[in-house]
C-alpha cells in the first residue's frame, strides 16, 4: 500500500473516532487495531496529540518575582510552554541581562522530560550563528534545571503578524532567508529544530530575525529519545510525518515545512490550515492542499507563492531537499529572480492520485488495443477501372487483372500498398494507395496515367487508338452532363480589371435549364444596382465559343462604365428575378475590382520581339504577361479573342486555364473543365507524337501538338 493510501486510511479512522465521540459513544482505541495494522500506533499518537491540543496551556503564576535563582535574579516571565518557563533575568556577578529557561518542578520528576531539557541546552550550544540565539551556560539550582541564553531585544514575528506590521513580501523573504541559513547550519551539525513557527522567531529592531526555543530540537545522529508514535510540535506548523509520529522520517525537510507554514502565515495572516477541532486540523494537514496565496494576497508574486507551496508539499520528497536550497530560492525571489524549485504540478498530482487505478485502466486499454488491432487487421477493397486489359500488382505481387474495358475489385489487407498496372506495351506509374479497414476505394484511370513502353509496335498502337477514342468520348459525355446540370454562372470579368477591358461580360449558359425560373442580369457596386436589371437572356444575346453554345457574351451598359472609378468593386451576374433586393454572392455572382494598371508599353516591346511569330503564339505570351501583371480577365481574353477554340494548342489551353483559375472562375464551369482536360491530355499526347492519327479530335490539333 502506498504512503498516500495509508495516510488516507488513518484519516478515515480519525474521522470515525471523532464522529462517534461527538455522539457520546467514543470507542476504545483498540477497536481500530486490526483495521489499521501497522498504522495503529500512528493513529493512537494522533488521538493523543489532538487531546493535548484541546487543553489550554498557560505558564504557571509567579507571585514571588523578582526572586533569586542561583547566580541570577529572575525579574519577569517572558513566556512559557510544555518544556519550561522563560524569564528575563540579571546575572548578579557579571551584571548581564539574559534569558533563563527553567524546567518546572512538576516536570523534573520525569526522566524523559529532564533528558529533553538537557538536550535542548546542548543543541542550542552546538551552533554559533548570527540568527540563532546564543546559549551561555546550563546547570541546576537546588535540583531544578535551567540554562541561560542571550536576551534578544525585539518581539516575535507572531506579534508583528497580529499587529499587521509584517514587511512587504520581498523584504520578508530576504529576512527569512537568514533563518533558513541558520537552519542549514543546525542541520549541518545534525540538529533538527522541529518547532519552526512565527512565535519562535524574534525580530530584532534592525529587522533581522533570530531563531529561538529549541525545546523540541532533536539530534539526528544520537539515540532516539522520542519513539515512533509520539507527535511533538505545534500542529498548524507540523509536517505530515510529524503529525503521524514517524520519528524516523523527521529530518531537515521537516523544518523546511515549518518554514513554509511560517512564511504562509506571515504573508496571509493565518496558518495554512486552521480548524476549531483538532481532528479536522489533523485531516487538513494530512490530505488537504493550502489555499493559494494569490487568492488572499493578489500582490504576492507567483515566484514567492511557488517557493512557499514547494516547502509545504505533503510528501517530504517533493519539498526542498535542504534548508540551504530554500534559502537560495528565498534570496532569488527577494531579488526579483526566478526560483529554481517548483511545486508539484497538478498533472503529476493527478497521476499520483490515479495510480491505484492504473492496473484496471491498463487492462481496459489492453482490451481496446487488442480490439483495435483486430479491427485494423480487417481487409479493405479497391476497385480499378481501365479501358485496356492489364495486370494489377500490389507491392510487387500480382493481385488481379482488369478485363478488356472492364473493372476489377480486389481485396487487400488494410494499410498502404504500392499499386501498379502493367499491360501489353504500357504500364502506369507506381502509386501509394491507402486501404482502410473494411473500407472501399475506386480508381478510374485515363490516358494521362499511362506510360507507353512500345510505341513502335503497330499492334500496340492500334490498341491504344481504340483506348484514346474511348477515353475522349467519355470525357466529352462527362462535359456535356456537367454543362447540362449547371445553372447560368458568371465567368468574366473577374479579379483585377481595367476599365478598357470592361466592354462585355461572359456567362456560362447550360443547354438545358429550368424555363420556369425567370432570371435577370444585374450590375451593382457595394450592393447597390447601378442600372435597372434586365431580363435574361436579353434580345442582344450573342453566343460564342463554337457550336455547343456554352458561353454567352453581353455588352456592359454605358451607364455602368461611366459610374465606375479606379478602386471600385463591380458585382455582376444572373440572379432569380424578384421585385427588389440584391442577390447574395453565389455561383451566379462575380466580382471585378477596377484597377489602373496598364502594361501596354511592356506588351508593345513583347510584340516587337515576336513580330515574326504566328498570332496564336503572340497571344499565348501576351496572356501570360497580362496574368503576371495581375489582370486575369485581360489574360483570358487575349487567348479567346485571337486563338479559335478549334485550333488551340497545348500552350494556348495552358494559358487559358491559368488565366481562368487566376480570375477565380469556378472550376466546374465547362470552359475551365475543357482547358483542364486538354492540359492533362498533353501527358498522353507526347507519347503519340509520332502517330498523328491517334491524337484526339478535341482539344489538341495534330499540327500544334508540339507547341
Amino acid at each position: 500500500m502506498s504512503p498516500a493510501d495509508r495516510q488516507r486510511k488513518i484519516v478515515s479512522a480519525l474521522e470515525d473516532y471523532q464522529r462517534r465521540k461527538a455522539l457520546g459513544r467514543a470507542p476504545e482505541l483498540d477497536t481500530y487495531r486490526e483495521a489499521l495494522a501497522d498504522d495503529y500506533e500512528a493513529f493512537v499518537a494522533l488521538v493523543e496529540t489532538a487531546a493535548g491540543i484541546d487543553l489550554a496551556k498557560a505558564p504557571p503564576a509567579e507571585p514571588s518575582l523578582p526572586r533569586a535563582f542561583g547566580p541570577y535574579v529572575l525579574e519577569r516571565v517572558l513566556g512559557g510552554g510544555g518544556m519550561g518557563v522563560v524569564y528575563e533575568a540579571l546575572h548578579r556577578d557579571l551584571v548581564r541581562r539574559v534569558a533563563v529557561k527553567v524546567l518546572p518542578r512538576t516536570l523534573d520528576a520525569d526522566p524523559a522530560m529532564v533528558e529533553r531539557f538537557r538536550r535542548e541546552a546542548r543543541s542550542c550550544a552546538q551552533i554559533r550563528h548570527p540568527n540563532v540565539v546564543t546559549v551561555y551556560e546550563a546547570g541546576d539550582v537546588d535540583g531544578q534545571l535551567y540554562y541561560a541564553m542571550e536576551l534578544v531585544d525585539g518581539r516575535t514575528l507572531q506579534a508583528h503578524i497580529d499587529e499587521g506590521t509584517v514587511p512587504a513580501p520581498r523584504a520578508l523573504c530576504a529576512a527569512l532567508a537568514e533563518v533558513a541559513d541558520a537552519l542549514a547550519a543546525l542541520h549541518a551539525v545534525g540538529v533538527v529544530h522541529r518547532d519552526v513557527k512565527p512565535a519562535n522567531l524574534i525580530v530584532r529592531p534592525d529587522g533581522h530575525l533570530v531563531l529561538a526555543d529549541f525545546g523540541l530540537a532533536r539530534t539526528l545522529y544520537g539515540s532516539n529519545l522520542t519513539q515512533t508514535g509520539e507527535a511533538l510540535g505545534t500542529p498548524p506548523y507540523m509536517s505530515p510525518e510529524q503529525l503521524l509520529g514517524r520519528v524516523r522520517d523527521v529530518d531537515a525537510r521537516t523544518d523546511v515545512y515549518g518554514m513554509g507554514a511560517t512564511i504562509y502565515h506571515a504573508l496571509v495572516g493565518s496558518p495554512p490550515f486552521a480548524a476549531r477541532d483538532a481532528q479536522d486540523l489533523v485531516r487538513m494537514v494530512l490530505v488537504q492542499r493550502p489555499e493559494p496565496i494569490s487568492r488572499r494576497r493578489p500582490d504576492v508574486e507567483p515566484g514567492v507563492e511557488g517557493v512557499v507551496l514547494k516547502a509545504l508539499e505533503k510528501r517530504k520528497e517533493d519539498r526542498y531537499v535542504t534548508a540551504g536550497a530554500l534559502r537560495d530560492d528565498l534570496r532569488a525571489v527577494a531579488a526579483g529572480r526566478e526560483p529554481q524549485g517548483r511545486p508539484v504540478s497538478p498533472l503529476r498530482r493527478a497521476l499520483r492520485a490515479a495510480r491505484p487505478y492504473l492496473l484496471p485502466v491498463a487492462a481496459a486499454a489492453a482490451l481496446l488495443v487488442g480490439g483495435y488491432a483486430w479491427w485494423a487487421s480487417r481487409p479493405g477493397t479497391v476497385a480499378i477501372s481501365l479501358p485496356l486489359p492489364a495486370d494489377v500488382f500490389a507491392d510487387g505481387t500480382l493481385a488481379g487483372r482488369v478485363p478488356d474495358e472492364g473493372r476489377v475489385r480486389l481485396t487487400l489487407a488494410s494499410g498502404t500498398h504500392r499499386m501498379k498496372l502493367v499491360g501489353k506495351g504500357f504500364h502506369t506509374d507506381e502509386e501509394s494507395v491507402e486501404i482502410a479497414p473494411m473500407g472501399s476505394k475506386s480508381y478510374a484511370l485515363g490516358m494521362a496515367n499511362v506510360v507507353v513502353t512500345n510505341a513502335d509496335d503497330p499492334a500496340v498502337m492500334a490498341e491504344f487508338a481504340r483506348f484514346v477514342r474511348l477515353d475522349w468520348r467519355r470525357w466529352a459525355e462527362l462535359e456535356n452532363t456537367r454543362a447540362a446540370a449547371n445553372e447560368v454562372a458568371a465567368v468574366l470579368p473577374r479579379g483585377n480589371v481595367r476599365l478598357s477591358d470592361l466592354d462585355v461580360v461572359e456567362l456560362a449558359v447550360p443547354r438545358e435549364r429550368n424555363p420556369d425560373t425567370p432570371l435577370v442580369l444585374f450590375f451593382a457596386r457595394d450592393g447597390v444596382e447601378l442600372v435597372p436589371s434586365r431580363p435574361f437572356p436579353p434580345e442582344e444575346t450573342l453566343v460564342l465559343g463554337g457550336d455547343d453554345g456554352e458561353t454567352a457574351t453581353f455588352p456592359v451598359p454605358a451607364e455602368v462604365r461611366a459610374a465606375l472609378r479606379v478602386g471600385d468593386t463591380l458585382q455582376w451576374g444572373v440572379r432569380p428575378a424578384r421585385p427588389q433586393g440584391f442577390a447574395p454572392p453565389g455561383p451566379g455572382v462575380a466580382r471585378a475590382k477596377i484597377v489602373e494598371q496598364d502594361p501596354d508599353a511592356v506588351l508593345a516591346t513583347l510584340e516587337v520581339r515576336l513580330a515574326k511569330q504566328p498570332p496564336d503564339v503572340v497571344a499565348v505570351f501576351r496572356s501570360r504577361l497580362l496574368r503576371d501583371q495581375g489582370l486575369p480577365t485581360a489574360a483570358a481574353r487575349a487567348i479567346t479573342s485571337v486563338v479559335p477554340r478549334a485550333a488551340r494548342g497545348f500552350y494556348a489551353w495552358l494559358a487559358l486555364y491559368d488565366a481562368l483559375r487566376g480570375a477565380g472562375v469556378p472550376t466546374d464551369l465547362p470552359v475551365v473543365t475543357a482547358a483542364h482536360d486538354a492540359v492533362e491530355a498533353r501527358k498522353a499526347t507526347d507519347a503519340f507524337r509520332a502517330h498523328p492519327g491517334l491524337v484526339p479530335s478535341r482539344g489538341l490539333a495534330p499540327t500544334e501538338s508540339g507547341k
